[in-house]
């Protein structure tokens, strides 16, 4: 480890790097200072791990070896793309490059076939994914948070393994086309979708699609059109194994069906800002694993049912209706 955020400013040379022709694990902890050094062209063929927060260049350099690569972060870098071409990444398990902010393209990855865990969250100039990231079959964490200029997501063939996907508050995303049923968790808070796979059980509506995900464990969408209290209901009945569901800003859910006594595993249930939300139903009480409960912004809700014992908090902030009577008997954390 090359931990540099004691040395500052710090000159390193071509020459350096040239010189580690045997070393396998390299972490720069910092970058305050540095340049890229004229001449840096490449580093140790052997280079297993190499973690450079803030590295400094546009691209890594032309004769980067990538052979038994097996985690590359470069998170906060200056870089505006990775490589040109294509390169064997072929022991590639982990790939960082978290607020990336001039990140403006992805390379091909068709051969990085044991990558399992991308990070491009924060990345806000990057506007498209390349196709290859998004076919390979051992890839099962992908997180797209904040990329603001995210435009679509299109996945070319059906992966068994992509479990896990983050795309919350990518503004200007339109499409979202995944062939994945075996999702576990989908966060899609704060976007406006308008296109949706109709490779997801054949169904280019959302709560269709999303109902046909029956994997999924956590499941967080915001600003659904056509929402409402039947669709809900179809999500209760096809998707029995959430233990975390957010369902924010659906304007046009006014109860919610009796039905989600199917979700017996739910442990958080956030209904934010749903304006013509007025009843929550009386079987919510059978809700055994309930502990987090949120009605925030809620302001058409006028009463609460009974609620699980398991309920550990409860918020209901901005429910300008509801009638605090109905809080008496509840003994937990109240916001």
């Amino acid at each position: 480890m090359f931990d540099i955020s004691g040395i500052i400013p710090l000159e390193l040379t071509a020459k350096t790097f040239n010189k580690m022709t045997r070393i396998r694990f390299l972490k720069f902890h910092s970058s305050n200072g540095m340049s890229i050094p004229i001449g840096f062209e490449s580093i140790s063929t052997k280079i297993r791990y190499f973690h450079w927060k803030g590295y400094p260049g546009k691209s890594l350099p032309s004769n980067f070896c990538t052979q038994l690569l097996l985690e590359l972060n470069l998170k906060e870098s200056m870089v505006e793309t990775l490589w040109d071409g294509v390169q064997d990444l072929a022991n590639l398990r982990r790939l960082i490059l978290q607020k990336c902010h001039n990140l403006r393209e992805l390379p091909d990855f068709s051969k990085a076939c044991s990558l399992e865990s991308v990070d491009l969250s924060h990345c806000n100039r990057l506007s498209d994914v390349h196709a290859s990231l998004l076919s390979l079959q051992c890839l099962i964490s992908l997180d797209l948070s904040y990329c603001s200029d995210l435009r679509s997501f299109k996945m070319m063939t059906h992966s068994k393994y992509f479990r896990e996907r983050e795309v919350l508050d990518c503004k200007n995303l339109k499409k979202f086309l995944v062939l994945s049923e075996e999702l576990t968790s989908l966060n899609l808070f704060k976007t406006l979708i308008e296109e949706w796979s109709p490779s997801i059980g054949r169904c280019s509506k959302p709560i269709q699609a999303l109902s046909c995900l029956t994997f999924l464990v956590v499941l967080s969408v915001s600003n659904l059109q056509n929402i409402d209290n039947v669709s809900v209901g179809t999500l209760f009945d096809r998707l029995r194994s959430l233990q975390s569901l957010s369902l924010i800003k659906c304007c046009n859910l006014t109860e919610l069906p009796d039905n989600i006594t199917q979700l017996s595993c739910l442990k958080l249930l956030a209904l934010k800002w749903c304006s013509d939300l007025t009843k929550l139903p009386v079987s919510m009480r059978s809700l055994s694993k309930l502990q987090y409960l949120s009605v925030e912004g809620c302001t058409a809700l006028r009463s609460l049912p009974e609620l699980p014992p398991s309920l550990e908090k409860l918020i209901a902030t901005d429910c300008t209706s509801l009638e605090t009577e109905h809080f008496n008997d509840f003994k937990h954390t109240l916001e």
